[in-house]
């Protein structure tokens, strides 16, 4: 705590050398006065002027640093003086300009007086309710004062003395400042402030000229004594304001710059945050900012990029590819774009930038933010999925493992900026690898390394073994791990190597080997780039070896097909032979049903014969047509009543609608054959009910239609209903092998028709067969079928 400081001599004299003036005037001037308004009315107004700008000094400081509760009642006490003051100043000797002048004295010294009261009731809403209405009586009593000056009751003698109760008016308000004086003082002997020291001697000074006020007369020297001590007063506490008033420019000042260094490091944080390279470059083409990102990105610190030219930062060829685009901004326009740009102190990079005028109040642009984003990764990527896409496309097209073998090398080569490439495979498990092609070496590699036993101590062998990926980043590291690669490396060249295994679902099918002609090591992207490459044409090659076996597949199954239909028809010829010589001797044991039996068997595996032969014939392409003059009414009613009782043992009703002949080219054989297909496939899975079939001419066409109303097809089976082989229902109860449909639509489509199929499950099928009656074929006498 500190210790109590001894009243100043400056409060001493407030008090003395006023009451030392006031004896000597007294004694000397006598009652002489000296009447003269305007200096009474100049210094009233610089009293008044001074009240209010030490007031509003007082508010302006609030802000920035607590005042005291206190000194809310010195701030209102100097309005109410001051507003008054600056009345009186504008008054001319009448009732009114005693009032005037009393009522500042008095309001002033009791508002003053209140800073004894507690800081807790200064701060209610009582005590801000009192000073409220202290400010609206002041403004009343000015309105009131110059609207009726005469109507106040006069306070002057004949003489020019004052009554005694305009002298009590006087003496209270003086007794009040000094009330707030012993306050003020009390506070400075407690904390030393100067501020308490600047108040006490203000309050004394209006308490001591309030007091001898009531000594004087209208216009005497004691008179004018009192004015000057009032404006002293006044300036005591104006010339402390001054200097509050500077410490709050210069406080004003420091918040400002805190507030600026604040809002400079929280644009630095957040700007240091961001994944970009932010910069400011002013018209000189220096830098006067750049972030966190952009100082790390080029290796360097903050202070080796402030104040340096941009040429010096990012080197001449980079600074030559951006100085137009740094020119349209300077120019005051927005730009964005991206190149590949030469760093100086980076490889080559490719970015994505904006260039941003940062303009000045009066319009001018000052300098270029500069917001630039590293999109090498990004456009790597791009390309590394457009190879990606390119090898797909290459190896779709390939119709061999050799033309597989040099698309994916010619992708995998330019994609990766490798010199050269080989391709392996392995085509047995445990057997050698055999080099398919190799791309961007010299001719005398051909003859080395051409079939590469698994177990050589080779790098290509060692990944077919192992099954994991080689990555070789020199030659003296080729050298030390595979000694036997010497006389290779002398032929190709290359410095740095990686070798990827292809792998399929069961074993490594075989090996990529892509060569760099430089040492190079592979980072993290672009291994996984080579290594999806692989993976893929992996996959690949391993659909093209399994459609490779599954077309030898079908054709040993074809060729079986060929073989067992031909087998097959010498032995049926012969057992159709001995069943007609049955029909003709019919021996006792043998009756008609069952020899009717025993033919319809006969005749349905003669069928399934013929269709067997004829798809070895779609297959091979060696079906004919016989085309000639065929009437489509009269041939379907042939077959209807050829097949009458394979539909009535089915139990289907048979209805025909064919209003009139329908005539066209065709080859009666086969289409006999599909009516067959198609009216066996309604008695077989409409048995029960009825059959329709209609024959009609539709324009160009020749139609015909056959519906039943039996157990249809299921939605997901109509598009493979017509493929070889293909059933919608199980074999196991409504057998066949599922070959008459397809050969139907051969038969069909062979001849310039086509066939669909209309059907929902439970509501029965409707099989539409179209056939040009003015057929394309119909030059041609036989025609050869081409398989599908």
């Amino acid at each position: 705590m500190l210790p109590p400081r001894s009243v100043p001599l400056s409060a001493a004299l407030s008090l003395v050398l006023p009451a030392l003036a006031t004896a000597v005037l007294g004694r000397l001037a006598g009652t002489a006065s000296w009447v003269h308004e305007p200096l009474h009315s100049s210094l009233e107004t610089a009293g008044g002027l001074i009240a209010l700008a030490v007031a509003a000094v007082l508010l302006w400081r609030r802000p920035y640093r607590d005042p005291g509760a206190h000194l809310s009642w010195v701030i209102t006490a100097l309005v109410c003086m001051g507003v008054l003051d600056l009345t009186h100043a504008g008054m001319h000797t009448n009732p009114g300009f005693f009032w005037s002048r009393a009522l500042p004295t008095l309001l002033g010294g009791l508002l003053m007086a209140l800073v004894w009261l507690p800081a807790s009731w200064t701060r209610s809403h009582a005590a801000s309710h009192l000073r409220r209405a202290a400010g609206v009586l002041t403004l009343g009593l000015c309105v009131a004062l110059a609207a009726a000056p005469q109507s106040w009751p006069r306070a002057f003698s004949a003489e020019g003395d004052y009554l005694p109760w305009a002298r009590l008016i006087n003496m209270v308000g003086g007794l009040g400042f000094l009330t707030s004086a012993t306050f003020f003082l009390r506070r400075y002997r407690r904390e030393g402030a100067a501020e308490d020291l600047t108040f006490a001697n203000h309050c004394l000074l209006f308490g001591v000229a309030g007091l001898l006020f009531g000594m004087s007369h209208l216009w005497g020297a004691i008179w004018w004594l009192f004015h000057v001590l009032r404006l002293l007063a006044y300036l005591v506490v104006l010339r402390h304001v001054v200097q509050v008033y500077r410490g709050l420019q210069a406080a004003e000042a420091e918040e400002l710059v805190r507030r600026l260094e604040r809002s400079e490091a929280q644009m630095r944080l957040v700007t240091d945050g961001l994944p970009v390279l932010v910069s400011f470059i002013q018209r000189d083409d220096r830098y006067t900012y750049v972030n966190r990102g952009y100082t790390e990105w080029f290796k360097l610190t903050r202070e080796e990029v402030l104040n340096r030219p941009i040429r010096e930062v990012i080197g001449q060829a980079a600074y030559a590819a951006v100085r137009p685009y740094l020119d349209r901004a300077l120019a005051g326009e927005r730009i964005t774009f991206e190149r590949t740009m030469p760093y100086e102190r980076r490889s080559t990079r490719h970015i994505r930038a904006s260039y941003i005028p940062q303009r000045s109040s009066q319009g001018e642009v000052e300098g270029v933010v500069a917001l630039v984003v590293d999109i090498t990764a990004e456009k790597r990527a791009q390309e590394r999925a457009r190879r990606l896409q390119a090898v797909t496309s290459a190896v779709s097209r390939a119709l061999t493992p050799e033309d597989m073998a040099r698309a994916v090398l010619a992708e995998a080569v330019e994609g990766s900026g490798a010199g050269s490439g080989t391709f392996f495979v392995l085509e047995s498990e445990g057997g050698p690898l055999r080099r398919l092609h190799l791309q961007g070496l010299p001719a005398g590699m051909a003859a080395v390394h051409h079939d590469i036993p698994l177990e050589a101590a080779l790098p290509i062998a060692h990944v077919a073994r192992s099954g994991t990926p080689l990555w070789v980043e020199s030659a003296e590291q080729m050298r030390q791990e595979f000694p036997d690669m010497g006389p290779v490396l002398q032929v190709s060249g290359n410095q740095s190597w990686a070798v990827l295994p292809l792998l399929g679902s069961s074993r490594t099918l075989g090996v990529l080997m892509i060569g760099f002609p430089v040492p190079y090591t592979l980072d993290e992207e672009e291994r996984a780039f080579l290594l999806a490459l692989g993976q893929q044409v992996a996959q690949a090659f391993e659909r093209a070896n399994l459609y490779l076996a599954a077309q030898a597949a079908v054709r040993v199954r074809e060729e079986f097909l060929s073989v067992a239909g031909h087998e097959l028809r010498t032995p049926l010829t012969s057992l159709k032979l001995q069943l007609q010589l049955l029909e003709r001797t019919r021996p006792p044991p043998v009756g008609a049903p069952r020899l009717q039996a025993m033919g319809r068997q006969v005749g349905r595996l003669e069928s399934l014969v013929e269709s067997l032969l004829d798809v070895g014939r779609l297959s091979e392409g060696r079906l004919s047509l016989e085309l000639g003059e065929v009437e489509l009414r009269a041939l379907t009613r042939e077959v209807l009543e050829r097949l009458a009782e394979v539909l009535e043992r089915a139990g289907c009703e048979v209805h025909l609608e064919a209003p009139a002949p329908v005539r066209g080219r065709w080859d009666a054989h086969r289409l006999d054959q599909v009516l067959v297909n198609l009216l066996t496939n309604a008695a077989k899975y409409g048995a029960g009910h009825p059959v329709y079939i209609r024959v009609e001419e539709a324009g160009d066409f020749a139609r015909l239609t056959v519906r039943d109303e039996g157990i249809g097809i299921a939605p997901e089976a109509l598009p493979r209903l017509f493929g070889r082989f293909e059933r919608a229902v199980s074999d196991r109860q409504y057998g066949g092998i599922g070959l008459g449909l397809y050969i139907s639509r051969q038969l069909i489509e062979a001849m310039g028709g086509r066939v669909c199929v209309d059907s929902r499950l439970g509501e029965g099928a409707t099989f539409a067969v179209e056939l040009p009656l003015r057929s394309a074929l119909a030059a041609e006498e036989r025609t050869r079928v081409t398989a599908s």
